[in-house]
């Protein structure tokens, strides 16, 4: 038995994976649409994070959020990369900047899009 529950925010599809009686089905579906009521957006929120703390959700950021990630150390990735580890530190430090070209390295190195450094 699938439940289906629309909501205004959208639909949700719940798959039990046992038999639920129409009374347990009943409260799912409140208990949900209730959950679902009290979810406010996140935009603001991160937005006011962004404004307090210009980091958040910069390449820099993103840079040693993977360095940590995956346990790195900037000796290391500058020895995946081929970027020189003084060049990594004045990255993370913002002291220079991560163009396009630097970014495939990066993103390359650490498996992720590039994009994120961008």
């Amino acid at each position: 038995m699938t439940i289906y529950i629309s909501t205004e925010k959208g639909n949700i599809k719940v798959i039990p994976t046992f038999h639920i009686s129409r009374l347990v089905k009943k409260k799912i579906e409140e208990s949900l649409r209730m959950a679902v009521e009290d979810v406010k957006p996140i935009e603001p929120l991160l937005e006011k994070i962004k404004r307090e703390d210009p980091l958040i959700g910069s390449p820099r950021s993103a840079l040693m959020a993977y360095i940590t990630g995956q346990s790195l150390t900037q000796k290391r990735l500058a020895q995946k990369t081929g970027i020189s580890q003084a060049d990594i530190s004045k990255m993370i430090h913002g002291k220079r900047p991560i163009g396009p070209a630097v970014a495939k390295k990066l993103g390359k190195a650490l498996g992720v899009s590039y994009h994120k450094f961008l």
